[in-house]
């Protein structure tokens, strides 16, 4: 035992103090290996290697007495994602490797019309991804053989998960009163095109370690309980925020979110 903690600087008593190496020591507490399979096969890596490519045009044109400043460009991005891990299946753990390459095309356009009267009319659309969490790719999987239904079951991760993609349009309407301030009214709209869904699905097990116990000919396409990529949904919406003291700076640039 050690001296004992005082807590007075919070209003409280001492508190009890203990070293648990001491009591391991003296074989109070004895530490027994945990053998179970789930634990390492929670353990993953993921490798993403990302290869960009983009083209873009800057616009500058007077419009009577306005003037249209932008610009449209188009990115394409390669993407090669491996996930490693071991999966673990009846009393085994073997190492896996799975993955995905593919590419996604992202163009963009962003307009800023400047008008007499200091107003400003602001427009963007882009195509955009969000990368899916690094959990949900892990390639990590429990799985066994489900002799109520004779197939193989389990569950895990995805390792050839797709980004999160959607269309993405942008209108905002500016008045500035000098360098004193501004009100603006903007609005947006998103297509998502596709979207993350934890769902059931149909999954081949060939190729992973059969589970023991499983009977000779059963089939290797099973169930699992895995992210997927599934249909997206819209969004709209619009507001007005509080006006500003002093003229914020707007920079359009090409690129994804």
């Amino acid at each position: 035992m050690k001296e004992s903690t005082s807590l007075s600087y919070l209003g409280l008593g001492p508190m009890l103090s203990y070293d648990p190496r001491d009591l391991l020591a003296g074989g109070i507490y004895s530490l027994i290996p945990n053998t179970s399979l789930d634990v390492p096969a929670k353990a993953f890596r993921i490798e993403e290697d990302l290869m960009t490519m983009y083209v873009q045009a800057d616009i500058n044109q007077d419009i009577g007495g306005s003037v249209l400043t932008g610009n449209i460009g188009l990115q394409a991005v390669n993407t090669e994602q491996k996930s490693s891990g071991l999966v673990a299946a009846a009393g085994a753990l073997s190492p896996t490797i799975r993955g995905a390459d593919y590419w996604d095309l992202l163009p963009s356009l962003n307009l800023s019309l400047r008008m007499p009267g200091d107003w400003v009319i602001r427009a963007g659309a882009a195509r955009q991804v969000q990368r899916p969490r690094l959990d949900d790719m892990r390639v990590s999987q429990g799985y066994g053989y489900n002799p109520q239904e004779r197939i193989i079951t389990g569950g895990g991760g995805n390792p050839f998960l797709r980004p999160i993609r959607s269309n993405s349009f942008d209108l905002t309407l500016e008045k500035y009163f000098g360098r004193s301030g501004y009100i603006a009214v903007q609005g947006f709209y998103k297509d998502l095109k596709s979207f993350v869904y934890n769902q059931t699905i149909p999954f081949d097990y060939a190729g992973f370690p059969t589970p023991t116990g499983t009977p000779p000919g059963t089939p290797t396409l099973g169930r699992a309980d895995v992210p997927i990529n599934g249909e997206g949904a819209a969004s709209m919406a619009s507001n007005s925020p509080p006006p500003c003291r002093s003229a914020p700076s707007h920079r359009s640039s090409t690129g994804s979110a």
